[in-house]
């Protein structure tokens, strides 16, 4: 088990040898990108790779011990630490608030419960890649002018399933933007699946 860890950390750092930093910093904004990757793009400490470290640290499916990591880097620019910082005070916070969804109730009652919640409440659920599945879907059952905002950042959260971006993408409010970010977010994962698959 530990010698094929081992290697399959040799053959990502390997990878991302010959990767520019542009590609890097791309792969370091992606949520759907894998943890052991992201963990392998902080180990280049250097000025170069600043960035790339930089955007790792605010990626929500960043492991917790690399956003550790992140919180101790040791650049004099302290842009990396303080993202860390805001990373682990932003899930703190929204592991607060889905306690409360999903502490006294199933699934079904979700949609209840998220009515009554405040519209800043919503958009924490619908920009977070953590927020489960079932909860972005029920988030855009409302289909009012007050909920469109949540409904665009439910279209754009990776974490979005499939059959809630065809529903968004048929939102019928007469600003388009929902129905183009969804038939965005579906465009950009289909590309990033033809990049990491090919």
């Amino acid at each position: 088990m530990e010698k094929t860890k081992n290697l399959t950390e040799k053959i990502i750092e390997t990878w991302l040898a010959i990767l520019t930093v542009e590609y890097k910093v791309a792969l370091a904004q992606n949520t759907a990108t894998p943890p052991d990757v992201l963990a392998a793009l902080v180990k280049d400490k250097s000025d170069e790779n600043l960035i790339v470290r930089f955007y790792v640290a605010g990626n929500p499916s960043t492991p917790d011990n690399t956003l550790d990591e992140l919180e101790k880097d040791e650049h004099e620019d302290i842009s990396v630490r303080n993202a860390a910082k805001r990373e682990k005070e932003r899930r703190k916070y929204f592991e607060q608030k889905i306690e409360v969804i999903q502490d006294e109730t199933a699934v079904q009652n979700s949609v209840t419960k998220l009515v009554n919640l405040s519209v800043e409440d919503k958009l924490a659920f619908a920009q977070n890649t953590a927020t489960p599945p079932d909860v972005l879907a029920a988030l855009v059952k409302d289909k009012s002018k007050e909920n469109l905002i949540v409904r665009l950042y439910v279209a754009g959260n990776p974490s979005t399933p499939d059959n809630t971006l065809d529903e968004l993408e048929k939102d019928e409010h007469e600003d388009i933007s929902v129905r183009i970010v969804a038939k965005n977010e579906k465009e950009r994962r289909k590309y990033f699946e033809h990049i990491m698959y090919k």
